[in-house]
């Protein structure tokens, strides 16, 4: 298995791995593993942020960190509310 640099992802079967910029739709770049995962790591925090399919500490301007979904949102779900000094829902 090939060590990727930090910008680059492993993909591929076990026998059959290549490194590649980017994650496949529905999967994440989390730059601690220097892998795509399904769902972000809740140890450290991490959100998934679908537009460049990445794991973000800090969820961009305008979107909220929801630590149900482990998921970036511009909506908080019923129940809870968008804090705008933390950036979370």
């Amino acid at each position: 298995m090939p060590i990727c640099p930090i910008e680059y992802s492993e993909f591929g079967d076990t026998t059959n791995r290549v490194c590649r910029t980017g994650c496949l739709s529905g999967t994440y770049a989390d730059s601690s593993l220097r892998t795509c995962v399904a769902t972000c790591s809740a140890t450290p925090a991490l959100y998934s942020y679908t537009s460049g399919n990445l794991c973000v500490a800090e969820c961009p301007n305008g979107l909220y960190a929801d630590n149900s979904s482990r998921s970036c949102t511009s909506d908080c779900p019923n129940g809870t509310f968008a804090d705008n000094s933390t950036y979370k829902c």
